[in-house]
């Protein structure tokens, strides 16, 4: 007897370590799995995805300045018989509220033949020239993200048009 318990208890030893084996191999695959998905998470998190995010928002900085541009050259009237007629005039403007979820805002450079784009992210910003006409002696304000209003008005002096940009048209206008 003595013989055949051994047997038995050899036995059931094996069976017992047959069984936590492919617990532990299953167990030790799954952290493996874990593991590897922490490493590529964290590396597209730390280098690609931020450069993605500063490229593609540079890029929707690029098409908003061109944007207000279009729209500041769009609404300067042209004369009337080579004279500038007293007129105002209002032209609302739609723009991104935010790039690179930041708020940002346009405005004149070097008198009247400049914008810029200003953002707190040093890799989003730039400028643009304006094809303006000869009678626009100045533009004035800021034009923030969002809705905004660009008022062209006739200047003091009535030699020329103002160009105002604003978030509101009475803002604009003042």
């Amino acid at each position: 007897m003595g013989d055949r318990t051994r047997r038995m208890r050899t036995r059931r030893m094996r069976t017992r370590e047959r069984a936590t084996t492919p617990m532990i191999a299953k167990s030790i695959e799954a952290a493996v799995v874990i593991l590897f998905i922490g490493v590529v998470t964290s590396g597209l998190y730390a280098g690609v995805i931020p450069e993605y995010r500063s490229v593609t928002a540079a890029e929707v900085g690029d098409r908003t300045l061109a944007t207000a541009g279009h729209e500041i050259e769009r609404a300067v009237p042209p004369k009337q018989g080579g004279t500038v007629l007293e007129q105002r005039t209002e032209r609302r403007v739609s723009l991104p509220a935010t790039i690179r979820a930041e708020p940002y805002h346009i405005v004149p450079d070097e008198g009247a033949s400049r914008i810029e784009l200003r953002h707190p992210h040093r890799s989003i910003g730039g400028s643009r020239a304006l094809s303006l006409p000869e009678h626009v002696v100045e533009i004035r304000g800021e034009l923030p993200g969002g809705e905004g209003w660009i008022v062209v008005t006739t200047a003091p002096e009535g030699d020329g048009v103002i160009i105002i940009l604003g978030a509101e048209p009475t803002e604009a206008g003042e």
